[in-house]
């Protein structure tokens, strides 16, 4: 990993899983990387790559680039076009994200994407473009499955603040599920933004039995996991279609099945045992009530899922390929 500089945010749920943890697998030690960018660090770099768009505006960066001769490796894990009701919009447009996003992506010596469909939209801009799938180190750190035992059937969503409207796809199917013997669990919830979260929250509040998990860092999030099913809601759109399935390699994971909603990337799976499609409010209710009443076929499907995503979907195999591009590009 001599001669690459990843920019990255810390705190970013992006830049962690598609810079840092795979950079980390792939040698490189983040505990050495520098807190301030020198002429000397530039002189030895071969490769700078981040996600989405550079700290750096986009015309000093490449000035510097043309000085230096290092490469520029984009990686994107969304559509640089958000949706008109997505909550960031009009922050996004007044920031020109997407404009700056898109300077990137039409510059970038390589990039590097999630799906194949966001791959499509790339390519007519950047013919350099490679289908990097999210992949997660099964079975290392966090991502061990670590469950406890209850007396209740859990459903799991781990949110996000952007989710407040994909929420909205469970609020009547909560609302018409009164189970003693389930319990639903919001999981992400971040006390300095009520305004959102508490709309986020609403659907959850309609169960019996509600629980509240409040977010963790991201060295430790996965431990929102301990549920028995993991939830997937997703508005239909243009934006959502060019999302990642993480939400699904996470619940493997943790051999937990999940429900989704059936719509791309979810929709775009080959049919897996351990992923349950729901279309409508009708069969969120049904698949509910089935996991309720089927506890052990529950605990089945997620060992399927489990093995799945540990066959498709693995960190170290994924790298191969990722190692493969960053040698392209520096030697």
């Amino acid at each position: 990993m001599e001669g690459i500089l990843p920019v990255i945010r810390r705190h970013s749920g992006c830049d962690y899983h598609r810079i840092i943890n795979p950079l980390t697998y792939l040698g490189y030690d983040f505990k050495h990387l520098p807190k301030h960018t020198t002429i000397e660090l530039l002189e030895k770099t071969k490769l700078i790559m981040f996600n989405r768009k550079s700290s750096t505006p986009f015309t000093t960066m490449t000035r510097v680039q043309k000085k230096y001769g290092f490469k520029i490796l984009l990686d994107l894990d969304d559509y640089w076009e958000l949706n008109v009701l997505h909550p960031m919009y009009k922050t996004w447009n007044k920031n020109e994200t997407g404009k700056k996003i898109f300077e990137w992506v039409k510059h970038a010596d390589a990039i590097t994407v999630t799906t194949q469909r966001l791959a499509d939209k790339v390519y007519p801009y950047n013919k350099n473009v490679h289908v990097l799938p999210n992949a997660l180190p099964y079975d290392e750190g966090q991502f061990t499955d670590i469950t406890t035992e209850s007396d209740k059937l859990r459903f799991v969503y781990a949110a996000a603040s952007s989710h407040v409207f994909d929420v909205q796809v469970l609020k009547y199917a909560i609302e018409k599920v009164k189970m003693i013997n389930a319990e639903f669990i919001l999981a992400g919830y971040d006390i300095n933004l009520p305004l959102i979260w508490n709309k986020i929250e609403s659907p959850f509040k309609q169960a019996n039995n509600y629980r509240r998990v409040n977010g963790k860092s991201l060295l430790t999030y996965m431990d929102c996991y301990d549920a028995d099913v993991a939830l997937a809601p997703l508005e239909a759109n243009m934006f959502t279609a060019f999302k990642s399935n993480l939400k699904i390699l996470e619940a493997g994971c943790k051999n937990l099945p999940i429900i989704c909603s059936n719509v791309p990337p979810y929709s775009d799976e080959p049919p897996t045992l351990g992923i349950m499609y729901a279309s409508n409010t009708r069969e969120w209710v049904e698949w509910f009530q089935w996991c309720v009443r089927n506890p052990t076929a529950v605990k089945e499907l997620g060992q399927q899922l489990g093995q799945y995503v540990r066959e498709h979907y693995n960190l170290r195999k994924i790298n191969e390929h990722r190692k493969q591009i960053i040698e392209s590009l520096i030697n």
